[in-house]
């Protein structure tokens, strides 16, 4: 939990652990990257499968959903970033950061992230991100990375993105 002058209470939660819980953040979050323009959209069902495997962190302020950080497992050493959003009215207060800093805590591995937003790589940049290529994953994370995208919807997304800016590729090294 945390709190700041402008807002009593703000909570990332990642673990939902009843089904009705699971399926009104899912549908809430379904509908804000529907309608936003610059995050790539995803299908219902991979975003309840993505809350049950506790990796969508949601932040709250006093009890209404202001934000999400998307992020999935590409090995037991890294893991992605590759879904960050706050909404409009939230805006310039910092919640992103909220967002990046509990999604990174764990030293224990290391952060990839990819972006075509410019801002989303300053904020990145901030927490420690670094830009790097995708040699930087090993074969089996590459084939991860790829997977991840390699369903219709995604790639048309990919391409939707990749006509206006080029694909910014970003690793946070924690693991010692």
């Amino acid at each position: 939990m945390f709190s700041s002058d402008k807002f009593k209470q703000i909570t990332i939660q990642n673990s939902f652990t009843d089904r009705l819980s699971i399926v009104s953040v899912a549908n809430e979050i379904y509908y804000l990257i529907k309608g936003e323009k610059n995050l790539s959209f995803r299908k219902m069902n991979e975003i309840k499968k993505l809350l049950e495997n506790d990796m969508i962190n949601c932040l709250f302020i006093e009890n209404t959903l202001a934000g999400f950080l998307i992020s999935h497992k590409l090995s037991n050493a890294i893991i992605e970033i590759n879904g960050l959003y706050v909404k409009p009215q939230f805006r310039k207060n910092n919640l992103s950061s909220l967002l990046i800093e509990h999604a990174t805590k764990n030293t224990a591995n290391n952060y990839f992230a990819a972006t075509f937003l410019e801002n989303i790589k300053t904020i990145l940049e901030l927490h420690g991100f670094k830009e790097t290529s995708l040699s930087y994953l090993n074969y089996r994370e590459k084939i991860n990375f790829l997977k991840q995208r390699f369903k219709l919807h995604r790639l048309k997304e990919v391409f939707r993105h990749k006509k206006n800016s080029k694909l910014i590729l970003l690793k946070k090294e924690c693991r010692k």
